[in-house]
């Protein structure tokens, strides 16, 4: 069934949300993704052939192509541009999904519902990176919220809110589990079987991870094996002399050296940069 819904969305995050709609029955009439370009990822990292690698490109890359045919299955109109405001026009919910960019007045003002997914327990962990923040300073439960818009980051009253338990998944995975979640939430908000509470208390916010807390030198393998958590969206890395070698969970054991340090075992992907072409090579943290 159709409803009245605009979702507005950026990430991979959104499709895990629209998915989990449409597995609901509820089928949005527009969907809007702000066209930011991921050419920034490194195609040589795709020509590593394994596990990890496949859901990587799956999570950064393949997810538009997705979107694209579900969108012509359920004839869904969706717009994929930079001038939001350009196609933007009335409706009854608006429901972003991993949309980075604060919405104004000029945004708003075309809905009577506007909603924001926010993958925590509000008002905890406001912010843009709640899962990365979360894992990073060894949260033992997550959580989804959905929340009223205001002209406050993530502080607007609570629609909808579910905690469940990370059980050391990553990203990826928290993603499947929080777009499961969040959709139920919306066909709470849609069926009218929600309570609104005032979003009190000040909570917490967070910004994004900075290099050096993403850098594994001189960490316990306990903390290490936390910060493997964080791919694919963020990439722990290791400084070796002018280089930054990153980890990456490989499953091809015909590669080169494995890790045994009683961290996960990871192989190192490094590269070196040289004019606009990338050198792979492998080595063994132990080495």
């Amino acid at each position: 069934m159709k409803y009245p819904i605009t979702i507005l969305g950026e990430i991979h995050f959104s499709y895990r949300v629209i998915y989990e709609l449409i597995q609901n029955k509820i089928i949005p009439e527009i969907i809007i993704i702000n066209n930011n370009s991921y050419e920034k990822f490194d195609k040589n990292i795709f020509k590593i052939k394994d596990n990890w690698t496949s859901v990587y490109k799956e999570y950064h890359l393949n997810w538009r192509k997705k979107l694209i045919k579900i969108c012509k299955t359920y004839e869904i109109k969706l717009f994929i541009t930079t001038d939001i405001v350009s196609v933007i026009s009335y409706n009854k919910y608006l429901i972003v999904a991993g949309f980075s960019t604060i919405l104004k007045n000029d945004i708003l003002q075309y809905f009577e519902l506007p909603l924001n997914i926010h993958p925590s327990l509000l008002p905890y962990f406001k912010g843009p990176q709640p899962e990365a923040q979360m894992i990073f300073n060894n949260q033992n439960y997550f959580g989804v919220t959905i929340h009223f818009i205001t002209k406050q980051i993530d502080s607007g009253d609570i629609y909808f809110q579910q905690m469940f338990l990370p059980q050391n998944m990553n990203i990826y995975e928290l993603e499947i589990v929080e777009g499961k979640i969040a959709s139920i939430g919306i066909k709470n908000i849609l069926s009218n079987q929600h309570i609104v509470k005032r979003a009190n208390g000040v909570g917490s916010y967070f910004s994004f991870l900075k290099n050096e807390e993403l850098c594994i030198n001189n960490k316990k393998n306990t903390v290490i094996n936390s910060l493997l958590r964080l791919l694919p969206e963020e990439f722990p890395y290791l400084i070796d002399s002018k280089q930054i070698i990153y980890p990456i969970e490989l499953s091809d054991k015909k590669t080169e050296k494995v890790i045994d340090t009683g961290v996960d075992r990871i192989y190192l992907y490094k590269w070196i940069e040289k004019t606009s072409a990338h050198k792979i090579v492998y080595k063994s943290l132990g080495s």
